[in-house]
């Protein structure tokens, strides 16, 4: 092969040549300026206009250039919601070519073959076939742009007013342990067998709340225990400054983190002062004894956007999931040195404090606020393949105000009656498709969020005095509520003793009347 015509000295691009081709088939451009405005060879778009080629991977696509491009951007619109399937896919295509009215030689009733799409995929490198992964609706909802700038905004300006270098920074966050986990790590096992691994992690929960600084220190573990303490000795082998407690459940609640607050937080925080605690926004963090004592010691509290731990907290990003891992695969170690061997509730802490060394270097721990952004504070630094695009579609139902050429202000709301945009698509506008496909490509409408009294939906500063006032409020409420209970719950047992009295003075006055005793005698009796 010739220098010419190798891969190597290829300057454009698939899209490239697909705009070419749309331009020249649209009689916007003639075949010579069309190459010169795309950087194709002339010789080369003309072959694909004229589809001449035969060097072109698998058949014809069936669609024209254009309808592939706009394919091609639908599934990159609804990759981040795992929605496009190849029968998904199928029903696009066939819709296509329904519309156009031109002849395929594939089925209109199962569409395309597999065989088109693995062609398909070639074609688009930037487009693969993948297992999606399990995303929680909540954080699917919240992971969007519009709550990372909010977050962002809220940290930049509790930073510069608080003046915090990275020494000042803290986040702290809880993992747990439920007996049932198991190393990662594969083993070699035999064809055609099952292969079985021991658990040598105990049963019953356990939870570890951790917390690092953005220099790359790891303060004292605080070791949640199920119902009780352990009876044998648990603080053998762990830094004498750990501390240790237990719940019913094994979780952490608000007494224990008020507990770990003024135990473990404050007295290795260090001296200097004002101090940023970055945390979720749980109930057990968000207490009116515990952001008094904040207050009082200098300690500003900031809450994380609810469901969104998993791109902005620096522990869940990059140390809980290794330090289970590596945690598990030294517990494996252990039952493999001795078979008996198992991590129990009072071995659990050694082991822990073992891993905890190896994983929470200082190294580990800076990159961990880097990539959260920060320390340095960067809001391009987190991880932005998580995010899901927001285009604010809605659905309304149709009325009077609504003419037939779907016209009023609303640029993003979807008709209830015949499906389409009231206004223009707005993938159009963003270029993603062609305004003749704007009927067969649709975004998906974003379901409207519900309100709820109780829900959290941004960020918030839990030792500001806006939240402070609504927690008083909140006290103040509940305890009228909780007077309104026992006054309504004495004044049902007073009406309980009335009838009750009254049916006894009715027993008495019927046995008497039974004995001919006078109704004026039966008083006085009872006098």
């Amino acid at each position: 092969m010739s220098k010419r015509y190798s891969k190597e000295t290829r300057k454009y691009t698939p899209k490239q040549l697909c705009l070419a081709v749309t331009a020249v088939h649209n009689l916007d451009l003639s075949v010579s300026k069309a190459a010169v405005e795309y950087h194709i060879p002339r010789k080369t778009l003309d072959d694909h206009v004229k589809k001449q080629l035969n060097s072109k991977p698998g058949p014809d696509s069936e669609i024209s250039p254009e309808e592939e491009l706009a394919l091609v951007g639908y599934a990159k619109y609804l990759a981040n919601r795992g929605l496009m399937t190849r029968s998904i896919m199928r029903q696009y295509l066939i819709s296509i070519v329904k519309r156009s009215g031109r002849t395929t030689r594939f089925n209109l009733e199962k569409g395309p073959s597999d065989k088109w799409f693995r062609k398909f995929i070639s074609r688009h490198a930037e487009l693969t076939e993948r297992t999606p992964e399990a995303q929680d609706r909540s954080r699917g909802r919240m992971s969007n742009p519009k709550v990372m700038q909010q977050y962002f905004g809220l940290l930049q300006d509790t930073i510069d007013k608080l003046g915090v270098q990275p020494n000042q920074i803290f986040n702290c966050d809880e993992t747990g342990w439920s007996g049932k986990e198991k190393s990662r790590q594969k083993v070699i096992a035999v064809k055609g067998h099952h292969s079985y691994q021991q658990s040598v992690i105990s049963s019953g929960h356990l939870t570890a709340h951790i917390c690092i600084c953005g220099d790359g220190r790891v303060l004292p573990t605080f070791i949640i225990f199920e119902e009780s303490l352990p009876r044998t000795a648990y603080k053998d082998g762990v830094p004498s400054n750990w501390l240790f407690g237990y719940s019913d459940s094994g979780y952490m609640d608000s007494e224990l983190f008020l507990l770990w607050f003024k135990m473990v937080f404050l007295p290795n925080c260090g001296a200097k002062r004002q101090v940023l605690l970055i945390m979720d926004n749980h109930d057990s963090h968000t207490t009116l004894d515990l952001i008094e004592c904040a207050r009082e010691n200098q300690v500003e509290l900031l809450g994380l956007p609810p469901h969104t731990t998993h791109i902005l907290q620096p522990l869940a990003v990059s140390i809980n999931g290794p330090l289970k891992a590596k945690f598990s695969s030294t517990a494996t170690q252990l039952g493999h040195m001795n078979k008996h061997q198992t991590v129990n509730k009072a071995k659990f802490p050694s082991v822990l404090s073992h891993t905890i060394d190896e994983i929470c270097s200082p190294a580990r721990v800076k990159e961990a606020f880097r990539k959260t952004g920060i320390s340095p504070f960067n809001p391009d630094a987190i991880d932005k393949s998580q995010l899901t695009e927001t285009h604010n579609i809605s659905t309304v139902e149709t009325n009077s105000n609504l003419n037939q050429d779907h016209s009023p202000k609303q640029s993003t709301t979807l008709c209830s009656a015949c499906g389409s945009f009231v206004g223009e698509n707005p993938l159009v506008t963003e270029g993603l498709i062609p305004e003749h496909l704007s009927s067969i490509f649709a975004p998906v409408p974003a379901k409207p969020m519900t309100a709820r009294r109780k829900l959290v939906t941004e960020a918030r500063v839990i030792t500001g005095n806006d939240h402070v006032q609504k927690l008083y409020e909140k006290v103040e409420e509940e305890k009228k509520k909780k007077d309104d209970v026992e006054k309504r719950k004495a004044e049902r047992e007073e009406k309980r003793r009335l009838r009750k009295r009254k049916r006894q003075e009715s027993k008495m006055l019927k046995r008497g009347r039974l004995r001919g005793i006078s109704k004026g005698r039966l008083k006085r009796r009872k006098r």
